[in-house]
């Protein structure tokens, strides 16, 4: 957002290098989002979230 970063000149382009490879993940992350892909599948929390005993549910009358 906003903000100053201070970079190394020596660290500079490997900065610059990650910066514009985390901006392509994210950019792909984005549209997986919208073609409708969960964020639960996304970043793979399925088993984390079974291992801590969370349960689905469709609507509130299967609670």
């Amino acid at each position: 957002d906003d903000g100053v970063v201070v970079v190394p000149r020596a660290e500079a382009e490997a900065a610059l290098d990650a910066s514009r490879a985390r901006l392509a993940r994210e950019e792909t992350t984005r549209e997986r989002l919208r073609s409708g892909e969960l964020g639960v599948d996304i970043y793979a929390l399925r088993r984390t979230l079974a291992d801590l005993g969370v349960e689905y549910v469709d609507s509130a009358d299967d609670l």
